[in-house]
């Protein structure tokens, strides 16, 4: 009996699966960066799927900083392994994580900018911040987005046969994605 090879081709429907599955985890991945953030500024706090408030209700800069930080740290760390193993046939897969890494803050302030800017951009994590470090909101934000998307160019030249088919596929799952938690909190 013959064991068919896995298709792991980057459009093949396994590797949908694998980068559908990769969306779905990156939301709790960002919450259980406040979750750290908070437990280690001594801040009991309760993590579900797509939220982590502090139990007492005290907010602190830590706790708001985890889940951004968090997916900037991983972002950087999947460009890292995708620059060792470049050559491999699978590193799209690598490709791909980062990618959703940034997009997790990148399509949330595209989504602020069409639902409530207004209101939006001051109680998300990258407002809070702000206003726990004293500085202008438009700081924070430019900070996170220069990073993110300097860790998208860095990616980019480094596996630009994979980038732009990656990007595309964590752009429309995440979109989607973040449009339903956005759905829900309204």
């Amino acid at each position: 009996m013959n064991i068919k090879e896995v298709n792991m081709d980057i459009d093949s429907k396994l590797s949908k699966l694998i980068f559908l599955m990769i969306t779905l985890v990156a939301t709790p991945i960002h919450e259980f960066g406040h979750f750290i953030g908070f437990e280690l500024s001594g801040i009991p706090a309760k993590f579900v799927f797509s939220y982590t408030e502090p139990k007492n209700g005290l907010e602190n800069l830590w706790g708001c900083l985890g889940g951004p930080a968090i997916n900037l740290i991983l972002a950087v760390i999947g460009c890292i392994i995708v620059y060792i193993l470049k050559n491999r046939k699978k590193v799209y897969i690598g490709v791909y994580f980062a990618i959703t890494m940034c997009l997790t803050r990148l399509i949330a302030y595209l989504l602020f900018i069409i639902i409530n800017p207004d209101n939006m951009f001051a109680i998300n994590d990258e407002g809070l911040i702000a206003k726990f470090l004293n500085v202008p909101i438009w700081q924070v934000y430019v900070f996170f987005i220069a990073a993110f998307i300097f860790v998208l160019v860095i990616l980019r030249s480094i596996k630009k046969d994979y980038f732009y088919k990656c990007f595309k596929y964590a752009f429309v799952f995440y979109f989607f994605i973040d449009i339903l938690f956005t759905i829900r909190i309204y």
